[in-house]
Formats: C-alpha cells, structure tokens, sequence
C-alpha cells in the first residue's frame, strides 16, 4: 500500500512537471515566432489611413452638433494586442503614416467623445479593425470612425402641451444605473450607448396636468448605434391612456408607442435615502447606515464608490480619522473650495467629480485616498467614512465606515525605471523607447510613512541637496506628488540631450541623488549615474581621393546634425556649399562647387558648432579632359571606293557620303567610311565590297561593287552647325543580295545589322580615361523605319579593373529635328580608368527582320544607286560636362 501511494505521489509530481514543461515550450515557441535568429525582434510596418462617416441613421439631415467629428485629425488612435495597449496618440496627426511594430495580432481602434452610458450633448464616434503585422511587410489598415451611441430627442404636441402644465420624463437602458432625467424646458440632445441588435429603452413619464393631479406612466422603445430616434410625445384619445409617443426615423413615423399606467422598477431606488456602494469595502448598494464599520486591508485595488441619490445629491462627507478615532481631515466632496481641491490633490492624489451636488448619482475611486494613508514604524488603523446628505426639504442621509489596516511602513525608495544607469551615449543622441520612443523619462520616489523632504544632487552641473520642489532646472519637472510620493519627470529632448560633453572634447559624467527624509526621520539616499561622450566628428572622406572630381568635391565628415556642420579653407568659412543630408552610417555629405579642374586645394578644415575642429586636408582636383583630339565633333572622315578598269575616281571625302561615282555616270559604288577615333561595324557590312576588272553594264554579275552588297551602316552627313556629323543607319548587305525583279518586289536581303558608333576599336573597353565627366551631352535626331523601332545610347565608365563605377543609357524615339540631350553620371568614389560610348540605330530586334517595313530596298533592276536602309540615327557634337548639376 505504502509503495502504491509514492508511485501515486510520483505521478502527480510528473505530471505537474510535465504541464510545466508543456507551458515553457509553448511560451518559447511563441516568443520565437517573433524573434529572428540574431535574437532581434521580427518587425513589420502598419500604414494606417483612416476616414469618418457622420451619417445617421433615420435621417436625411446631418446633426449640425456632429460638425467637429467630421475633423480626422482629432481622432485619438490606439493600438493594442492581448497583452495590453501597445501605442496611442491623443490625436491622428500624431501618429506618424508608417509605424513599426512587431509582428503578431493587433486591434486599431479610434475614437472622439467620452464613451458613457448616457448623457446630454455626448456623441460618441468609433471605429476599430483587426490587422496583422507579417515581418518585413507593409500592412495597410483603413478605419472608419461612425457614431457609436444613439441620438435621441423629445418633442411635444401642441395638445399634450396644452393637457400638462409640468412634465417630467426619465429615460434608462439596461447599461444604466440611472436614468437620465429630461426635465420640462429641457431641449438637449441624448445619447445612450446601445447594441447593434438593438437596445431596450424604457421611459417613465411623470405628468401633471392642468388640474393638478400627477399620474405616472411607462413605456419602451429600442434604439441602435448610429441612429436618430426622434420621439414626439402627444395625447390620443385612441391609445390606451390617452398618451402615445411617435418614434420617428428617416423623417416618416417609424412607430407608435402607447403608454401604461405605473412606474417602472428601476425609479424604485430614487425613494428613500441615499444609496452607497463600494464592492471593495464591503458595502452593499443600500441607503441603511452602517452602524460598525467593515474592515479592509490596504492594498492598491480600486475603491470605486457609487452613490444613489433620489432626492439629488447635497452633501458628500468623507472623513478621515486615525486608530485612536482622532480627526484626521475632512471634506465635503461636493462643496469643495479651491483650497480643499489642491490639498486633497495634493496629500492624497484625489480629484473629486467636477459636477457631484445636484445630481442623482455619483462615482468615484478612493484608491489613492488609500494608498496616501502614511504607515508607521509598526502596523496601524485609519478610520474612513462617507455619508451622502440629499437636497430635499427635510434631508436624508446615509453613513459607511471601513476600518483600513495600514502596515508598518517600508523605508523610502526611489524607482528609476528607464533612467539611465552606468550608460554611455554620444552628446544630444540619447533615445530610450519601449515600442515608441519616449518623451520624459519617470522617476518615483516613495515614503510611506509620508514625506519630510526630498534632496537633490545632480554632480556635473553644480546642484547640491536642492529640494525637488523649488528646483528649477529646465527639462526637469514634479509630474505628480501627495503626502507619500513624487514623481519626477526628466525630458530626453530638452535635459538629457541638452547636456554637453567635457572640455575638449572630453567624456563627461553625470550623476543625479536623491536624499529622502521620511516622517519617521528615517534617510534614504540613491544615484545613477550616466556619461555623455562628445558628439562623433570625423573625417569621412573617401581614399584615393574618390570624393574629388574636376570642378567639384564631396566634403564628407561624421556627425550627428549636418545643421553644426562648417568647412574652412584657408581659415575662411565655404558658404556657398550644397547639402547632401545624412547617410545611414551617419555621414554627411556637402558638394564644393565651382573649383578649378587640375589644381591643388590644402588647408581645409572642419568644425562642429563652431568648437571642435578637424584637422586639415588637402587634394587636387581631376583634369576636365574632353575626348581625344577633338573627335566629339565628329569630323575627321576617310572613306575607300572602287575604280573601274583603272579609270574613275576614289571616294572624296570632303564631300557628302554616297557621292563617289564611276567614269560611266549615274552608278554609285559602296564605300567603307571611318571616323578617327571611333569605331564602327562597316568593315563588318562591307566585307563583300570588291573592285569590277571589266567594264560592267546595267544586269551585269558580280554586283560585289554595288551599295546593296556592301553598304556602311555609320557614315558622313551634314551636322547641326553645318559641319560634319555621323549618320548611323541600319543596312542589309550580302555577297547574294540582289535588287527586285520587279517594281513590287524587295529584292535578295542575306543579312541586316543595326549601325553603331563607338569609342575606341572595341565598344566593351571604350577609350582609356582618367577624369570623370558629370554631363555627357550631344544632339541627336532619329528617323525610325519601322515606328515600333528605337535606337539606344549606353554610357559606361569602368575602373581599372573593368568593374562599372558609372553607367546610362537613353532611348531614342522619332524626332525629325537636332535636339540636344544631356546624360548625368551618378558615381561612387572609385577613380575612373576608360569610358565607353556606344550609339546605336536599333534596338528591337524585330525591326531587324529584312521586308519592307523594316527596310527602303532598291529600285526594280538597279545596280548602283540602290541600297537596303532601315532606321537612321544622327549624332552630332559629343561633349563632356564637369560642372556639378544636381
């Protein structure tokens, strides 16, 4: 039996292990799910939009007192997950458009008005939406904020006015305690929360007619959210009664409600005395005194109060005595002076009720009254009692003690919470967040056996035991205090961040100190200590003097405000600088514009506002080279022909290109044209070109001498300025090719290539060059063919290791006439070493298909002046730009 009951023992032990293992695994999996494997938190990003709809329902006219929620930036926006609300924001404007958070469940919900079960001019709007935030995603949310209570209001027949000289109506739902008395004058609007279902209105009547005699009747209605329920009371013969209210929705009469003689149960508890409730103390919601007070503990639970009074509230006493029964304080709750409100603010944290006298209810929280309670050196009693005195002529009154037990008081303490402790942060850069990043940073100091006095010391800026409440140190502030704690607020923005460095640029400490002295002379003292570093200020310029180009310099230094930021050369200050912002390693960037190309610059320095100073640097500025020899210009042209037989002509250069001809006039040969410093692909689309031995006649064979076999895609034409320029065209050309046999045909076409121009003998390695341009311009004009075709120009700058620091391309479509284009190269800082220009006539492939969209062909049976030509690009007056352009 013995071992029965240990193996029964170890299976309960194991199974409570197991549950606990069971739980541990389960919140480690869900932690995982939001932490990356670096151990950093997985984040997404909201982007919330939100809009407002002040349409009711039953109307076809808008509130006119529903005007200022139509503004979306007063809405109050929270977010929150099961865990409790992770951010909120007083108004939408102050929510940023994308916020970060991690990923999981979220609900949005915003806001505008007070949500309370009812009560005059208190529209209330919402509007709330589930999302989820998935990590490195954006999740749209869009809200819509919709009136969230129901409006009603009365109105009168002119019969009904005439049978009653004094009437009263109360109103009340199942969400209400008290009705809302709508008394005879009474115009104001209601509004009562209710449910989408529909919620219950009950209305008691209170009527005395013109003979004096008061009768008493009941009736309900339902009313939804968004809803203006307009109720017109009158008298009707026909109804039971004769009273019947018209519930009008959408301007037509929805329904007519009829009454029934009584009182409803909820006005039972307006008779009699007051009533006084409070779960925490004990006290049950009566209207009997107490004859011994209940007893209770203290804690920091809500004491939450709640006083029914029929006859209207007068008087609310709250007394507080000590265990020996002397008077401590009083207060008349709902006669407060001015001096009263601060003092009991200002011992107990308490801020009564603005409106309490005249009303029917009343609630409240004692917990900080409580919680103010000062303790001893051992274990004590409060005594703490309410009676709620009523307005009638004769006045009832109620009375509810509780006996607080206080425990014996701890000593003061001071919680630092996000405070900065043994920390070490850059001069001006200090952010503490939790999801957002905090304003003030709290401290609480706590004495709770009351508070004698509170010191301060703050070492680095010469504060020594100064009391907290006459300190006056910009940025430091009592957000809170009562007779047993204070709670001090530091800014991050205008104290923390305001604190400077050491001299020198020095590492500085600071150090703050609480001296506490409680009422039982007891002293408690307590630091934290921080160091501010000066703010990071460096060069950044980039090696080999990457940052340097012909006329202009990057000036690149780290810091933390580019606004602080000042360059010198020579000792006076660069003013005409451009600003590039901060980088993300916390670079700055400046452009110094206008400088000499091939001149050295020394001497130049940096300051951080105007203190701390860089040492100087010194660089010399790149050549503003233009391509070699002129050759932008485009005018250097050689072309080779053919002869017949010895006699004839070779092309002549100096004139247009295709003019070269043959002794027997009109037959034009192909030519193979070159332009110095540039290459082309015509030897490629002349390679079939070849002189005739013996005389030829019009259909005689080898056509090798004509244009239509071998023909040069780039070739001479006039420029913009009347000087030369490259005609770039797309050829067909072919050992084979032939012209049509007829006027309908296209001819023999073996092959097609699209005409380019390049620098240098290969269009991959370009030229060799050492500056590096910040325009490259020329002017163009294109002729498609074919409209689908384009041609293209591809601008690359390659280092010394062919690796691309600079690279552009541009498309071009039809333009008739010369435009000029300008080209801007983005660079690094790696230093150039060729430059590669490549133009090209088309680019589509499709328009290299050889028929007759593509292409002009030769006539029917032409030997000579015939050719195949597709698109034509013109370029004219390449040249390289070294001013900085934005």
């Amino acid at each position: 039996m013995e071992k029965k009951r240990f193996l029964e023992g170890d299976n309960k032990r194991f199974c409570v292990v197991s549950r606990l293992l069971c739980f541990f695994c389960l919140f480690i999996g869900i932690y995982a799910c939001q932490v990356d494997e670096d151990g950093v938190v997985n984040k997404g990003t909201l982007a919330f939009r939100m809009n407002v709809d002040t349409a009711l329902v039953g109307v076809s006219t808008k509130a006119s007192d529903l005007a200022d929620f139509k503004d979306v930036n007063s809405y109050a926006v929270t977010i929150a997950q099961d865990s409790g609300v992770v951010a909120e924001y007083s108004r939408f404007d102050k929510m940023p458009a994308e916020l970060e958070l991690g990923a999981g469940a979220y609900t949005i919900q915003v806001s505008k008005g007070t949500e309370t079960a009812a009560a005059f001019d208190a529209p209330y709007f919402s509007g709330k939406k589930e999302f989820t935030i998935v990590k490195d995603m954006t999740t749209p949310v869009e809200v819509t904020a919709a009136m969230a209570n129901s409006r009603v209001t009365i109105d009168y027949s002119d019969d009904f006015l005439q049978t009653y000289k004094d009437y009263t109506l109360s109103l009340k739902t199942n969400k209400m305690e008290l009705p809302l008395v709508y008394e005879k004058g009474e115009s104001r609007p209601m509004y009562f929360l209710s449910d989408a279902s529909g919620t219950k209105l009950e209305i008691a009547m209170e009527l005395v007619n013109v003979y004096g005699k008061t009768v008493n009747y009941t009736a309900t209605t339902t009313i939804k959210p968004k809803q203006w329920a307009k109720l017109t009371v009158r008298t009707d013969e026909k109804g039971l009664n004769g009273i019947a209210i018209d519930v009008t929705l959408n301007d037509e009469t929805k329904e007519t409600i009829y009454v029934n003689i009584g009182i409803p149960d909820f006005m039972e508890k307006l008779k009699g005395a007051p009533y006084i409730a409070c779960d925490l103390f004990k006290w049950e919601d009566t209207n009997v005194s107490m004859e011994e007070p209940t007893e209770y503990a203290k804690d920091t639970k809500a004491a939450k109060v709640v006083i029914t009074s029929g006859g209207k509230i007068n008087q609310v006493l709250l007394t507080i005595k000590d265990g020996s029964s002397t008077l401590i304080n009083q207060y008349d709750l709902a006669n407060l002076t001015e001096d009263q409100i601060k003092d009991l603010a200002d011992n107990y944290g308490f801020s009564a009720p603005e409106k309490m006298k005249g009303e029917m209810q009343a609630e409240f929280d004692l917990k900080s009254v409580i919680a103010s309670l000062l303790g001893k050196s051992e274990d004590s009693y409060y005594e703490l009692s309410l009676t709620v005195v009523d307005a009638l002529p004769t006045p009832n009154r109620t009375s509810k003690s509780v006996r607080i037990t206080v425990p014996a008081a701890a000593k003061p303490k001071v919680s630092w919470g996000m405070f900065p402790n043994n920390k070490t942060f850059e001069q001006g850069t200090l952010e503490i967040k939790l999801i957002t990043p905090l304003s003030d940073v709290p401290v609480d100091i706590e004495a709770l056996a009351g508070i004698k006095d509170v010191a301060i010391s703050i070492v680095g800026i010469g504060v020594e035991e100064q009391d907290v409440f006459t300190l006056d140190i910009p940025g430091i502030a009592i957000a809170e205090s009562s007779a047993s704690r204070v709670k001090m607020k530091y800014s991050v923005d205008d104290w923390f961040n305001k604190l400077s460095c050491g001299d020198n640029g020095t590492a500085k400490t600071y150090m703050v100190k609480y001296k506490i002295t409680d009422k039982l002379d007891r002293v408690v003292e307590d630091s934290r200590s921080f160091t501010v570093t000066p703010p990071v200020f460096e060069w950044a310029m980039a090696e080999n003097a990457g940052d340097i180009f012909a006329k202009y310099a990057y000036l690149r230094v780290k810091a933390k405000d580019a606004d602080k930021v000042t360059f010198y050369h020579n000792g006076s200050q660069l003013t005409d600088l451009i600003p590039l912002g901060q980088e993300e390693n916390g670079v700055v960037s400046f452009v110094w514009n206008n400088l000499t190309a091939g001149q050295s610059y020394s001497n130049i320095t940096a300051k951080y506002d105007g203190g701390r100073e860089l040492s100087g640097i010194s660089f010399t500025t790149e050549n503003d080279a233009q391509l070699p020899d002129n050759i932008g210009q485009l005018e250097e042209w050689n072309a080779k022909g053919v002869k017949y037989e010895g006699i004839g002509i070779d092309i002549d250069v100096s004139a247009t290109a295709g003019v070269g001809k043959y002794a027997s006039s009109p037959y034009r040969s192909w030519e193979r044209w070159e332009i110095k410093g540039w290459g082309t692909l015509n030897s490629k689309t002349t390679q079939y070109g070849a002189e005739r031995t013996s005389r030829f006649t019009a259909f005689s064979t080898p056509y090798t001498w004509t244009r239509y076999v071998a023909n040069s895609g780039t070739i001479k034409t006039e420029g913009i300025n009347g000087g030369n320029a490259a005609q770039i065209r797309t050829v067909g050309w072919g050992e084979g090719n032939k012209a049509p046999a007829i006027s309908s045909g296209f001819g023999d076409c073996e092959n097609s290539d699209a005409g380019e121009l390049f620098l240098g003998d290969n269009f991959e390695k370009g030229i060799l060059f050492t500056s590096r341009p910040r325009k490259i311009t020329f002017y163009y004009r294109y002729i498609p063919k074919n409209i689908q075709d384009y041609g293209e120009a591809v601008f690359v700058v390659k280092d010394s290791q062919q690796n691309i620091i600079a690279t552009k391309s541009f498309k071009f479509e039809s333009q008739s006439s010369w435009t000029q284009e300008s080209i801007l190269l983005e660079y690094g800082v790696t230093k150039a070493s060729s430059l590669c220009i490549i133009f090209k006539s088309t680019v589509n492939e499709s328009c290299l298909e050889r028929n007759s969209e593509n292409f002009s062909h030769p006539d029917s049976q032409d030997m000579g002046k015939g050719e195949f030509v597709g698109s034509q690009l013109y370029i004219d007056d390449v040249e390289l730009i070294y001013d900085y352009q934005e």
